[in-house]
Parts: C-alpha cells; sequence; structure tokens
C-alpha cells in the first residue's frame, strides 16, 4: 500500500540541499593540509560536525592521545541553537484553507567523537573516526519531541605505499542526515548516505604527473521516504601535470550510473518522474599559485545527464560547465576566495536541475586564539520538465496535483558568519550564524471534495548557535 507522502516527496525533492553539499566541506588526507574550499554549501548545518568551527582539525598532532603509532583523538561538541524555521516551510502554503505558522526552536545537539590516525606513516596511512549527533529539540510540542533523532557520520580510509609512484586507496565513509519533515506530513527525510570506493594513484617521472582513477559505490536510504532512495556508481579519472611547484593543469572526467529502485510505479505514466540516469561531464583546468598571494582555480568542460528516454520527455541537460576562483592571500591569516560555477545534477522530479552560482568565503585568523569565517552563494537553478502523478489523498483516492509551471526555476541565497575561539588546548567555543532563503512563486496544488492544499517550494530560515569544543 503506497504511503501518504506525496508532500514530503514533493517538498524535500524540489528544496532540498544538492547531493553535491558533502563535497564542498573541508577534508583532510593523512600528512597533508586542508583543501581551501568555499563551505556555501554547507546549509543550514553549518557547524562543528561539519568540520568548520569545529576547534580541532582530525589530522593536527598538537591535540590527542599517543597510542603506539597512531594518535586517539576524543571530542565532545555541545551545541545550542535556535532556527526560526524548523520545518523549512513557506508561510504562504495552506492545506484546507489554513496557513502554515513557521515554528521556531530552540535545540541542543550532541556530537561526541572520535578520530584516529598514524602521522609517522610510512608505507600505510590509516584515518578513522566517528562523530554521532544527537539532536534534542527543546519544545513541548508533541511534534517537535517526535524529532529526537540521533545522527552522524562514520569514515575510515587506508592508504597504501602514499609517498611512492604507485598508491592505492580504500575508504568507506557512512552519514546519517537528520532532515526536518514538514508538519503536516506523516514521514520523515532523515537520509542514511553509505560511499564504499578506492583510488588508484600512478605518479610517474618523480611525481610532476599524476594519474587518478577512482570508484565509488553509493546508497541513499531514507527511513520513511523509501520511493527517494538512490542507488549510484561514479568512476572518476584526473590526470595533472605539476609545471611549476605550486601549479597545475589537469583533465577530469567523471561518469555516473544512477537509479532509483524503490520509485513510484504509478510514476512513469508523467514526466520527468525517477528517472535513471549516466551522467557524464568531462573538463580540463588549471589550478594554482600564480604569484604569492594569488591562486586560480579555472576548469571548462561539457556535461550531459544522460537521463533515460522517456516518452514525449524533453531534451537531457547538455551544456558547457565548469567553475572559475580566485583565492587571495593577504598575510598569513587572511584568505579570500572569489568564485562562480555553471553545473548540473540529478533529481528525482524533473530529472536534472542546472545552476548558476557565484559565492566568495572569507577566512581571518584572529591571533594565536582564534578564526573569523564569513561566507555567502546565490544559486540561480533551473530544473528540467515535470509533471505530478497521481497520488493517494486522505479521504479524496487518487488525486493528480497541479503544478503552477511545468519547468520550475527559483533562486537560492546562503550566508553566514562564525568565530572559532581556541581558548585553551583541551577546549574552544564556536559562536555562529546561518541563512538559509529558496525565492520562488512555484507551488504545488490538489484539489478535491473533502482536502484541498496548496504547498509553495520556497523558505527562509535563521539559525543562530553556539558550541563548546571539547578536545584532549
Amino acid at each position: 500500500m503506497r504511503r501518504p507522502t506525496w508532500m514530503l516527496l514533493l517538498v524535500f525533492a524540489l528544496c532540498a540541499i544538492p547531493t553535491s553539499v558533502t563535497a564542498q566541506k573541508f577534508s583532510q588526507q593523512a600528512g597533508t593540509p586542508s583543501r581551501l574550499l568555499s563551505p556555501a554549501g554547507l546549509g543550514p548545518d553549518y557547524s562543528g560536525l561539519l568540520g568548520v568551527g569545529a576547534g580541532l582539525q582530525p589530522t593536527t598532532a598538537e591535540f590527542g592521545i599517543q597510542a603506539g603509532d597512531f594518535v586517539v583523538q576524543p571530542r565532545l561538541f555541545l551545541e545550542g541553537a535556535y532556527t526560526t524555521n524548523f520545518y523549512r516551510e513557506d508561510p504562504r502554503s495552506q492545506v484546507s484553507g489554513q496557513t502554515t505558522e513557521l515554528t521556531d526552536v530552540f535545540m541542543m545537539q550532541l556530537r561526541p567523537g572520535i578520530g584516529m590516525y598514524n602521522p609517522g606513516f610510512s608505507k600505510v596511512a590509516v584515518t578513522a573516526g566517528i562523530d554521532a549527533n544527537i539532536r534534542l529539540p527543546l519544545s513541548g510540542s508533541e511534534a517537535e519531541k517526535e524529532q529526537i533523532d540521533v545522527g552522524g557520520v562514520a569514515h575510515l580510509a587506508v592508504s597504501f605505499f602514499p609517498r611512492g609512484p604507485f598508491t592505492f586507496v580504500i575508504h568507506e565513509q557512512f552519514r546519517r542526515d537528520l532532515w526536518n519533515r514538514p508538519a503536516s506530513t506523516v514521514a520523515n527525510a532523515n537520509r542514511n548516505k553509505n560511499k564504499l570506493g578506492a583510488d588508484m594513484v600512478i605518479k610517474p617521472g618523480g611525481g610532476a604527473i599524476e594519474l587518478k582513477l577512482g570508484y565509488d559505490w553509493e546508497l541513499d536510504r531514507y527511513d520513511d521516504a523509501i520511493n527517494m532512495d538512490v542507488d549510484q556508481h561514479r568512476f572518476r579519472f584526473v590526470g595533472s601535470w605539476r609545471f611549476y611547484p605550486l601549479s597545475y593543469v589537469f583533465i577530469e572526467s567523471t561518469f555516473d550510473m544512477l537509479d532509483y529502485p524503490n520509485a513510484e510505479t504509478d510514476s512513469g505514466a508523467s514526466l520527468g518522474n525517477y528517472r535513471p540516469a549516466t551522467p557524464l561531464r568531462a573538463s580540463a583546468g588549471v589550478s594554482g599559485y600564480f604569484t604569492e598571494r594569488v591562486a586560480l582555480l579555472l576548469r571548462v568542460g561539457y556535461g550531459n545527464s544522460l537521463l533515460e528516454e522517456q516518452a514525449a520527455a524533453p531534451d537531457n541537460f547538455e551544456f558547457v560547465v565548469g567553475m572559475a576562483q580566485l583565492s587571495f592571500r593577504f598575510g598569513q591569516g587572511t584568505v579570500l576566495h572569489v568564485g562562480g560555477a555553471h553545473d548540473f545534477e540529478p533529481v528525482i522530479f524533473g530529472g536534472y536541475r542546472s545552476f548558476y552560482r557565484g559565492y566568495l568565503s572569507l577566512d581571518q585568523r584572529l591571533g594565536s586564539f582564534g578564526m573569523l569565517h564569513v561566507d555567502a552563494a546565490y544559486d540561480y537553478r533551473e530544473y528540467g520538465v515535470w509533471s505530478p502523478y497521481p497520488v493517494d489523498v486522505p479521504n479524496a483516492g487518487n488525486v493528480t496535483p497541479q503544478v503552477s509551471e511545468s519547468q520550475r526555476q527559483d533562486a537560492r541565497l546562503r550566508a553566514g558568519m562564525l568565530v572559532d575561539f581556541n581558548v585553551h588546548r583541551a577546549f574552544g567555543i564556536t559562536l555562529g550564524y546561518r541563512f538559509d532563503k529558496v525565492l520562488t512563486d512555484y507551488n504545488i496544488v490538489i484539489n478535491s471534495p473533502d482536502y484541498d492544499a496548496q504547498s509553495f517550494m520556497g523558505y527562509d530560515e535563521h539559525r543562530i548557535f553556539t558550541t563548546l569544543n571539547i578536545r584532549y
């Protein structure tokens, strides 16, 4: 029997954070410095768990307990937060004449974790970690009490001969993301994502040339919204040539095989629903420092969504993709990134979503005890053609929703600021603010004799938080 989750599917799939978000977080490999990327895509969960403002880098030797060849790093983040729109709803939405009231919530988040790595590796480098995320809404409402849940992330990477001419890496990551459901639905959209992969790297000629082949097997499984489950295989090739000590030219290609194993059986009669795809991207670019203070990342190429053919379906996304980012270093403690991008990603409804993005990110060290981070990003997004399929509505039977337009277009604005204080070797404090807004008049309407609803897809959320970062 089909679950009455139509509203959840529409709200989540059309408004959710893009699947590429996790790739934008700060990351580190054993023995190498962290990459400087704009974290503007981290959205409202921008906090210690995702690696910004944590007060602890997972491979920093300053912290941790020596255990043989390994350093073990226990940590605990205690966060208090206030959000103005807990369910990320649009106040213009209404059900049976009742308008939506936004829900503001105070909540606590407990994030115990532990990391491990071997800093003095010779032939094998290992990094591992697990961080839980226990969410506790502080509200008397039963709806918010039901949102008490546990998420988090666990990862393991093993690199064989990382300093040699041939390197082999295996990696595994499991993460559970908590997504608050709209108050009017009967299910949640919490996602369990597992990624298992391997990389082979060849570095002939002393390391100036590097060739990398990679494979990832990704599974997305939702607690209740099972129709949104995704299976994906990704193949990747990157070849680079270091023509100066800090400058590279590169070519890159990715090929994905994506499917929806639990797609709605009745969805095939309408356009743009659950279309399997084999997205392809190929690009070339340059990355590196060209003066002592200015770095450039430039990538230009071709992308095609290669959606599975569907009767009367429109063309795939097929266009130029790429990005350009300038980074400016003002002394040892200040870095500014300014960039733009055009790309696409598969989505459940519409087949694909393309976007133009502009962003900036500023990191400013505050002496030896803190860091200030400010970022902002603006996206203009276009979706493929989509028309709803019939859904079961309580007391109304099968009803086909109506959409305000066949191709959705919207904009998304994200911005934030945090200050991270390293108060003591054993603890730090983070203060932060996030803003997330989707601007659109796109809406979905259901009309029936006993039930009617109009759901707008926009929302805005302000989130203020403070985190106590305890580590040893």
